[in-house]
């Protein structure tokens, strides 16, 4: 029995949404240097965009065979979107966090800050406890630390008033 969940309110828009910002990105990552090669830079960023147009689409298709939401009128269906998908408590919540990250990004660098704000934005959003959102956000912070510092060489924001390759030589 093949049977198809109910779109929730916006959710088909959100899919045109979406492919509309992938294409703008698509088309940005070919203009950081065209496909002259597998190593140029504007390769990875072309490849993820690639992944969201196609991620797009296939919502898209997947949406236009789900049965729509029986609400009549479009007041309706937008009060149903805020209430159900787009909150505005947790929403003014979450971007007073992202305002905080924003804040301590540079006085503390990104590691501590970043674990942080991510341990709070899972407990808050996701409810799965203090330890899950201590485990997700210290292994979501060293994959991203490993990524980016160690394998493309980014220099991510350090704490201005620590340095810890001058304190570690000391110790």
């Amino acid at each position: 029995m093949n049977e198809h969940k109910r779109l929730r309110p916006g959710e088909a828009s959100f899919g045109y949404v979406l492919l509309i910002f992938s294409l703008f990105l698509l088309y940005h990552a070919f203009a950081i240097s065209g496909f002259s090669s597998f190593s140029s830079p504007g390769v990875f960023p072309m490849v993820a965009a690639s992944v969201m147009v196609v991620s797009a689409l296939t919502i898209i298709l997947k949406n236009r065979t789900a049965p729509k939401e029986e609400t009549t009128t479009f007041s309706h269906r937008l009060q149903l979107f805020h209430i159900q998908i787009l909150p505005l408590k947790p929403m003014v919540i979450y971007i007073a966090m992202v305002i905080g990250f924003m804040i301590v990004l540079e006085p503390f660098g990104f590691i501590p800050s970043a674990l942080i704000f991510l341990f709070v934005s899972f407990w808050y959003l996701y409810t799965k406890g203090a330890v899950f959102a201590l485990v997700l956000s210290v292994g979501s912070v060293a994959v991203v630390y490993a990524l980016f510092r160690l394998v493309f060489k980014v220099v991510l924001p350090e704490m201005e008033w620590l340095d810890l390759d001058t304190l570690a030589w000391e110790i």
